[in-house]
């Protein structure tokens, strides 16, 4: 009988474990974009198109001077190396595109995911600060990279501690200065 109590009792504490991963499951559930068709084509486009963003390219461009170079030139030069026919995809994300980024739906479905990212990485934050300083532990952060000469200037990297990105850099070959194979160090 005890035995049967122990499997019972075990049946009921998995069935309440796997209850209770279903609810933190069901309750943290990340955001889902819509799908909605949109027409997307690559390649030379038809004709029906063309005049159609040619017209929206009109509108723009009535104070344009009559001395510009023959655009009709440049976009025969700029289709030589298109599809044709276009090959048509269906985007069903094009509405998460906002070019100006200033869309408010885009940006509170962008803003949606990145604090789901942030709930579901929280437990993680203790081990990436450790790989963090682990890393700058590695790394000398204020550094100098060996200048190479080109054409009459030097080229080399610097990074400064604290600074996430290199700076690139560029210094005047002295007159009379070395070649390429034997820089000098910038100043």
């Amino acid at each position: 009988m005890a035995s049967v109590d122990a499997i019972v009792f075990g049946s009921v504490a998995a069935l309440g474990a796997a209850v209770g991963v279903l609810r933190r499951t069901l309750t943290d559930v990340p955001p889902r974009a819509r799908r909605e068709g949109h027409k997307v084509y690559f390649g030379k486009l038809p004709e029906e198109l063309l005049s159609r963003d040619s017209k929206d390219d009109e509108d723009d461009e009535d104070d344009e001077d009559d001395d510009e170079v023959d655009e009709d030139d440049e976009d025969d030069e700029e289709e030589e190396g298109l599809m044709d026919p276009p090959v048509e995809r269906n985007d069903d994300l094009f509405w998460l595109r906002s070019d100006d980024r200033s869309d408010k739906e885009v940006l509170s479905h962008l803003n949606a995911e990145n604090e789901y990212t942030v709930r579901k990485c929280r437990h993680l934050e203790g081990l990436r600060k450790e790989l963090y300083s682990e890393m700058l532990g590695r790394i000398q952060e204020t550094d100098v990279n060996l200048p190479f000469a080109r054409r009459g200037w030097y080229y080399y990297d610097r990074t400064v501690k604290g600074s996430p990105y290199p700076i690139h850099c560029r210094k005047p070959v002295p007159a009379g200065g070395a070649s390429s194979a034997t820089p000098r160090s910038p100043e």
